[in-house]
C-alpha cells in the first residue's frame, strides 16, 4: 500500500467519524494518560480537524522524485515529521512510527480507541440518569464491554 493510499484510508476514516459522531458528544479524558489535567474533547471535532490537512494534501499532485535515492528519503523524511508534527499538535502519540505507514497504524489505532471510549462514555452517562437498577446495571455493562473491545 503507498502513502498516499494509506492517507486516503486515514482520510475516510477520520470522515466517517465525523459523519456518525453527535457534534455535542464530549468525552472527559486524562492528558497525558499518567496523570495530566483531564480535558473535554469532542470527537466530532477532532475527526473534522484531523480530516483536513489529509484531504488538502491528497488534493494536491503527487510530486516525481527529483534524485531518486537521495531525494526520495529526504521527502519521506520531511513528510513523516509533518505528520509526526500533526499527531502530537493534536495530542496523539507517535509511538516509533519511522515511516508514515507507522504513524498511519498508531493514528487509526488512536482514533478507534478514542471513539470506543466516547460511545462507552454515552452509555456511562445514560446510566447515571437512568433510575431503573436493572437498566442502570445493562448500561454500565455495555459500556464496559465497549471498552474491553479494545484491550489486548
Amino acid at each position: 500500500m503507498t502513502d498516499r493510499e494509506l492517507m486516503q484510508q486515514a482520510l475516510e476514516a477520520l470522515e466517517l467519524l465525523a459523519w456518525y459522531e453527535n457534534p455535542a458528544t464530549k468525552v472527559q479524558v486524562r492528558k497525558p494518560r499518567n496523570g495530566g489535567p483531564i480535558v473535554t474533547m469532542y470527537p466530532h471535532k477532532v475527526a473534522t480537524e484531523a480530516a483536513a490537512p489529509l484531504r488538502e494534501r491528497l488534493a494536491q499532485p503527487e510530486q516525481e522524485p527529483v534524485a531518486w535515492k537521495e531525494g526520495y528519503a529526504l521527502s519521506a523524511a520531511a513528510e513523516r515529521n509533518i505528520l509526526a508534527a500533526w499527531m502530537m499538535q493534536r495530542s496523539y502519540a507517535t509511538g516509533h512510527g519511522d515511516t508514515i505507514e507507522d504513524l498511519l497504524k498508531e493514528l487509526e489505532w488512536q482514533i478507534a480507541e478514542r471513539e470506543r471510549e466516547a460511545c462507552a462514555a454515552m452509555l456511562d452517562a445514560n446510566a447515571m440518569a437512568c433510575e431503573n437498577p436493572i437498566y442502570r446495571s445493562l448500561l454500565q455493562a455495555n459500556a464496559q464491554a465497549i471498552r474491553d473491545m479494545g484491550q489486548p
